[in-house]
């Protein structure tokens, strides 16, 4: 497997990474393979790398800047794309991955399979499945189906495996989504590009502080709703009738259960909004 790593981090250490623990669990493993690690460090002050031996190249960079994944995303593109990797692993710092999921990764990734233009893993929050979903429909259900796909679905970045060629040749990763609704964005683009996806066997667990409602910042929520807003108004132009008819079940719901009043305020201004 030639491929590179990217692990982007945002204010935490990497000790405390469960993505990052996971790679050092499977360092052996990896390590025996062509593969770089790139680490970015969005955090407002950088941290020292720890001491991991063997014989990957590993990079930090730390840009206090908090670009997002977009950029993170794209300068390991191009450093993947300069070096010939053939694929780009994307993590985020909240992903576990087991021996079993980069197993099923190293034998798909060197058989003379076709030329998916990602493998992705199904993903569960220790609950449920939250990745892949079916997206034909605004309330997106758990595809649960292995293998190869050409329907709408949508995944997390985080565990995604995309083959380098193709996302060079592409464009990248879309700017206009530096860090919500990217992952959207990106399966709706391979798959309206005609590209092939691979849901793998492997099962992976992610934790979604995005979740647990009221301890997300109202900035990160508005950033959520205005790309969602974006994505829809632009990108899955079909569905946009459907997304606009949900927003005023979800301003109720606001408005009952989250103590952030302002946070329904950005709903009723996009309910309001003319389309862009």
């Amino acid at each position: 497997m030639r491929a590179t790593i990217v692990l982007v981090v945002y204010k935490q250490s990497l000790a405390d990474s469960e993505s990052f623990r996971s790679l050092l669990d499977n360092w052996a493993l990896l390590s025996e393979q062509d593969i770089e690690l790139i680490i970015h460090d969005n955090s407002p002050t950088a941290q020292p790398l720890p001491a991991m031996g063997g014989e990957m190249p590993v990079r930090y960079h730390h840009d206090a800047s908090n670009p997002g994944l977009a950029a993170a995303y794209n300068l390991a593109l191009h450093s993947a794309s300069q070096r010939g990797s053939d694929w780009l692993l994307l993590l985020d710092q909240d992903t576990h991955l087991d021996t079993g999921y980069f197993h099923e990764l190293l034998r798909l990734t060197q058989e003379p399979a076709p030329r998916y233009a990602c493998l992705l893993p199904r993903v569960s929050d220790g609950q449920r499945q939250i990745s892949p979903v079916n997206c034909r429909k605004v309330r997106a259900q758990p595809h649960s189906h292995a293998g190869s796909t050409c329907v709408p679905i949508s995944a997390i970045n985080s565990g995604a495996c995309w083959r380098v060629c193709w996302l060079a040749t592409s464009g990248g990763f879309n700017p206009d989504f530096p860090l919500d609704y990217l992952d959207h964005w990106a399966f709706h683009h391979a798959l309206s590009q005609g590209q092939q996806l691979y849901v793998m066997d492997c099962e992976i667990r992610q934790n979604l502080s995005i979740s647990q409602r009221n301890q997300v910042s109202t900035a990160r929520y508005q950033s959520i709703y205005e790309s969602e807003y974006r994505f829809y108004s632009r990108y899955r132009t079909d569905l946009f009738a459907s997304y606009r008819r949900h927003l005023p079940i979800r301003l109720l719901k606001q408005l009952l259960l989250f103590r952030d009043k302002s946070i329904a305020q950005t709903t009723l201004r996009l309910m309001l909004r003319k389309r862009d």
